[in-house]
């Protein structure tokens, strides 16, 4: 039987640096019998596992099952018993790991890479404590009292929203930024290393300690009462925030009661109903919040020219003109650039050829193709069915077996003796030769899942507006953040750039990521805007690559400020034209995702629009930085 009780040698619960937005929700899972399944997401080796695994020190006497990434259904719900049913002809159940996680918890290390299907029984079978067992002649069902703990890797692709709803809690887990809390994590690991024990001893005293508050917590609950202020609350909440269903709800009623019992109360408060709704409902959510409104400014001149040379600001009496001081409030409202950016004030259009801003500081960047754009759209669920796909062929990971779809090629050992193993008795004595007996009927056939690659073609306005504004810096961080945070290896990543000068393919469509890297860090700005050009010449590159990497799917990510400046007729508005050529363009196979670079009084709706035309997604520059797991609940 796969699958390990993960209890010996653990992280103790309480020498877990930082991250107590995870250590609530484990503590609330401990607690209340409401709550039966958490999900941990974050980057690789922010201790997701370490969390799960550490579980039994504040809960004793309850431990952790593993379930195995290559784990089948049969293995973790239950199957035949196979040496019964040869040696007997009988068909009985053998031991599960569910069975073994009966009054324990039961722990999916990447829950994501997990089949769908096999999932969402898991999650059925925790919530209604009944597993239901249906294959191969087994028609049978168990109780189950077990509490799920899940952890995900968050740059790798994401869960059905009706998967998400099925979580009681979903928290992130970040790495340590601050430098002494980093140091202290490494002493503490090593401190756990080659088999020694001091760490654990270190900090049972105060393991012991939360256990008993978990302890006398779990008494306490069924005295916590909930107000009909705070159940109001809660529903409220769920309405702003486009909570579907009632699972939202219960699941933060089961949470407030639980942080109530744990800070030795018996009265639900406020706190209580908001602590729980961050920790239930940011991964339920619908309705993103409300950008602040930033102060209006009235439209001045950019200090960009076509005709002529960058605007000179000419200092007054105060030393300061009253476009300085615009520029100066406007800058206060973003984030500071690099104290290497360009003074515009000073530099003339044919010198923008040569200026090359540096890269900005990166930063864990949102994942495109999960996270709601700033209209509040998400691309749902279909973003991650495309993501993995069945194959007829042998490649992929053979993930469950079926009874054959004509001529069986890809036959499924295992369960092919499965189905066989009730009747070897009976044909046996038919036929006493020895050897399993297999009849045609036995067979099953894999079914096999790959994961489709993509492609992201990055199509950059190189304009000497962004220079201007000094935005450059900014938008080189988010596409290398991006790379950084979301990119993995079965992907290809491409560049094009584009300004009046040329528009250029930089970098064709490669795997080879490190070699974009470099590239963006020199790329320079040039004048004007040819934005109409740049969507055709895209155009025709992506219409024979789609046809010549049919199973891949393309991603077309346009970062520009929408400020076109040249027209291929010029009779035409240049941004106008654009929008036109943009409801032209129809690539198959291919999503558009547009990055305003906007910024101030120069912000415009023509990104805005050029993403309704290329029915495409619309981000803001300044909003691909992710943000920490917060909600506005009140008013």
């Amino acid at each position: 039987m796969p699958g390990v009780d993960v209890n010996a040698g653990v992280f103790p619960f309480s020498a877990i640096v930082g991250n107590e937005m995870a250590k609530t929700a484990v503590l609330c899972a401990a607690v209340s019998p409401g709550i039966k399944a958490v999900l941990i997401r974050g980057l690789s080796g922010t201790g997701k596992t370490a969390i799960a695994r550490s579980v039994p020190c504040i809960d004793p006497g309850r431990k952790v099952v593993n379930v195995p990434l290559n784990a089948t259904g049969e293995q973790i719900f239950g199957a035949i018993d196979m040496e019964a049913a040869i040696a007997t002809g009988k068909v009985e159940m053998a031991e599960s790991l569910l069975n073994r996680a009966d009054g324990n918890y039961i722990y999916m290390d990447d829950a994501d890479l997990f089949d769908t299907s096999l999932l969402i029984q898991m999650l059925d079978s925790v919530h209604s404590r009944r597993v239901r067992v249906e294959r191969e002649n087994i028609s049978a069902e168990y109780g189950c009292q077990t509490k799920l703990l899940a952890s995900m890797n968050s740059t790798r692709r994401y869960l059905d929203r009706h998967v998400l709803d099925m979580f009681d809690i979903s928290v992130s887990m970040r790495r340590q930024k601050d430098e002494s809390r980093a140091e202290e994590i490494i002493r503490r690991a090593l401190g756990l290393g080659d088999g020694n024990s001091r760490l654990e001893k270190l900090f049972a005293g105060d393991d012991e300690k939360i256990s008993k508050e978990v302890a006398e917590a779990r008494r306490r609950l069924p005295e916590v009462r909930i107000p009909k202020t705070q159940m109001r609350s809660i529903a409220r909440i769920c309405t702003s925030l486009g909570v579907k269903g009632c699972r939202g709800a219960l699941s933060t009623a089961y949470a407030a009661a639980a942080l109530c019992a744990l800070d030795g109360r018996r009265m639900v408060s406020k706190k209580d109903t908001a602590r729980a709704a961050v920790l239930c409902l940011g991964h339920r959510r619908t309705v993103m919040p409300k950008k602040k409104e930033k102060k209006e400014y009235n439209p001045l001149e950019t200090g960009y020219n076509p005709l002529g040379g960058i605007r000179r600001f000419i200092k007054d009496e105060k030393g300061e003109t009253e476009e300085a001081k615009i520029v100066k409030k406007m800058n206060e409202q973003t984030e500071s650039v690099s104290k290497n950016s360009v003074d515009v004030g000073f530099i003339k259009s044919e010198d923008l050829e040569d200026v090359v801003s540096e890269v900005g500081e990166t930063f864990e960047a949102i994942d495109l193709l999960e996270a709601e754009d700033s209209e509040g759209f998400r691309a749902g669920d279909d973003a991650a069915k495309r993501k993995y796909v069945e194959t007829e062929d042998r490649n992929g990971k053979y993930i469950k077996s079926r009874i054959p779809r004509g001529t069986c090629t890809d036959i499924a050992f295992d369960a092919t003796v499965r189905a066989a193993a009730p009747y070897q008795k009976s044909r046996h004595e038919a036929d006493p030769t020895p050897g399993v007996k297999l009849e045609k009927q036995d067979l099953r056939e894999k079914v096999r899942q790959k994961q489709v690659s993509s492609t992201f073609l990055f199509l950059l306005d190189t304009s000497g507006s962004l220079i201007i504004r000094n935005r450059m810096s900014k938008v080189k961080a988010s596409i290398i953040s991006m790379l950084e945070t979301h990119y993995v290896k079965r992907d290809r990543v491409g560049l094009m750039t584009f300004n009046e000068e040329q528009i250029e393919l930089v970098l064709a469509p490669t795997r080879a990521i490190e070699q974009l890297e470099p590239i963006i860090n020199n790329i320079a700005v040039g004048q004007g805007t040819p934005l109409s050009e740049a969507l055709i010449r895209v155009y025709e590159y992506m219409m024979p690559y789609t046809l010549k990497h049919g199973d891949e799917r393309c991603h077309i990510v346009l970062i520009t400020d929408g400020k076109s400046t040249l027209a291929l007729d010029s009779s035409k508005d240049p941004i106008k034209e654009s929008i036109e050529i943009a409801e032209q363009v129809r690539i198959p196979n291919a999503d558009w995702i547009v990055i305003d670079t906007g910024l101030g009084f120069t912000k415009n709706d023509a990104p805005k629009d050029l993403a309704k035309a290329l029915r495409g997604r619309f981000f803001l520059l300044d909003d691909l930085e992710k943000k920490e797991d917060t909600v506005d609940i009140w008013d």
